[in-house]
């Protein structure tokens, strides 16, 4: 799994519309975005998931909903069943949350 590190400035939301998942930026969050895929189009071990979790993710500028978690999986090399997507989403919740 690879993720952001923490203090990336780059912010991320998401949108489906049009029956199609939209990933929403700035021009620093589109190049950081296109060398992760640059990137991934490379790899070749099985099993690589980039996470682009909670913390880089705003609400979307058109209905201010916020946006969901953002995985880029290589469909080629790896296989990502809802429940392992489910389980990534509250394992990587848990790791972030901080302690009162």
């Amino acid at each position: 799994m690879i993720t952001l590190r923490p203090g990336t400035r780059a912010r991320f939301s998401t949108n489906f519309y049009h029956r199609t998942w939209h990933i929403l930026s700035d021009p620093h969050g589109a190049l950081l975005l296109s060398r992760l895929l640059w990137g991934l189009s490379f790899q070749r071990r099985p099993n690589t998931v980039v996470i682009i979790d909670r913390r880089f993710i705003d609400p979307n500028p058109f209905d201010a909903e916020q946006g969901d978690p953002i995985a880029l999986v290589p469909a080629d090399l790896t296989h990502l069943p809802a429940r392992i997507a489910r389980h990534l989403s509250r394992r990587r919740q848990r790791s972030l949350s901080i302690p009162a």
